[in-house]
């Protein structure tokens, strides 16, 4: 996996005190899961005592689709455990442990890291309408 080709998806939910390795099993097997997710290829981090974990897609394009669906949620023994999604900005794998709260199911951040819109360049043929006054 290309891990700077995509960006984590910051994923939490209320499966107690202490992520174990369940937990990211679980998450793994959800989010790999085009069916289930609209995901694909990924890998799960997470911390124990964490209430979140970092889902690192491999193309853009399981990240957008799993971004793209309202309603996530996994089966924790007997307990359905709803998904609140956070898309990132510019973050790495060790910095997706300093992302803040969900404020919904799915938010964008306000990172000032996150995405800066491109320099003006004018266009490629924008010498030959230049005309000398």
């Amino acid at each position: 996996m290309d891990e700077a080709g995509c960006l984590p998806v910051i994923v939490e939910g209320d499966w107690g005190t202490s992520v174990t390795k369940t937990v990211k099993n679980k998450l793994h097997i959800y989010f790999q899961s085009r069916k289930k997710s609209g995901g694909g290829e990924c890998r799960v981090e997470a911390e124990d005592g964490a209430q979140r974990a970092a889902v690192f897609f491999e193309s853009d394009e399981a990240r957008q689709r799993v971004l793209a669906r309202d309603d996530h949620h996994v089966t924790l023994g007997n307990q359905t455990v709803k998904l609140r999604l956070i898309s990132t900005g510019s973050v790495t794998s060790d910095d997706a442990s300093d992302i803040g709260p969900a404020g919904g199911d799915v938010e964008a951040t306000d990172s000032p890291v996150a995405f800066a819109p491109p320099a003006f360049a004018p266009p490629a043929d924008a010498g030959s309408q230049l005309k000398p006054t």
